[in-house]
């Protein structure tokens, strides 16, 4: 999220100062990454336009890829024209939450990437993977 934290301490054992600074930084990924159930907002599903689809490899690969994020339950093919596809996501999270994980990783790269209207109908990317 292009912040920057600075863990300062001091221990003079080893153990005590690795443990103290590994707990600070999984405190920290954990409550930048972690889907608390409670806090959803009821719309817990999202259309992903995803452009670059070249042969049905290429199709596996993004389903299966899109499937394995955290924050997805379920993957549904909506629509497929050409080497466009559209597919229904269902949520464990947010939007927010999906375009976060996705943007982990290089294996799709957004279409528009300065259009962020949670009004939109689909968030849309490009396949770049294997």
């Amino acid at each position: 999220d292009d912040t920057t934290t600075t863990f300062d301490g001091f221990d003079s054992d080893l153990k005590n100062y690795m443990e103290t600074s590994l707990n600070q930084v999984t405190t920290s990924l954990a409550s930048q990454f972690s889907i608390v159930r409670s806090t959803l907002q009821g719309n817990d599903f999202v259309m992903l336009r995803i452009d670059g689809i070249k042969n049905i490899a290429a199709h596996q690969s993004v389903v299966s890829y899109v499937s394995d994020l955290a924050v997805v339950e379920n993957v549904a093919l909506s629509r497929l024209n050409g080497d466009s596809l559209e597919l229904r996501i269902t949520l464990s999270g947010t939007r927010s939450h999906l375009a976060e994980f996705i943007n982990l990783d290089r294996d799709l790269e957004a279409v528009n990437p300065t259009l962020r209207d949670e009004t939109i109908d689909f968030l849309h990317y490009r396949w770049t993977g294997n």
